[in-house]
């Protein structure tokens, strides 16, 4: 795993291989410490997948649902 600063780019970018698979692209972070921990929240999040554990979908709001509710035309 490595983390990393482009030439020329202000952000950190992540490379690295899971299970076999590369991964790389930008942190869209410009602190070394915080796009690591961006990278091992990433490596993480893959693991948890890989072993069944999915994170919950956020809840939307009830006046957004309720909007695109009436928007569709069902309300």
């Amino acid at each position: 795993m490595s983390v990393m600063k482009r030439k020329g780019s202000p952000f950190y970018c992540y490379e690295f291989v899971f299970r076999g698979r590369r991964f790389r692209g930008s942190t869209k972070l410009t602190n070394l410490v915080a796009a690591r921990r961006f990278e091992s929240n990433f490596v993480e999040k893959l693991a948890r997948q890989r072993g069944g554990i999915v994170d919950p979908v956020e809840v939307p709001f009830f006046y957004l649902f309720a909007a695109a509710f009436l928007e569709d035309g069902r309300g």
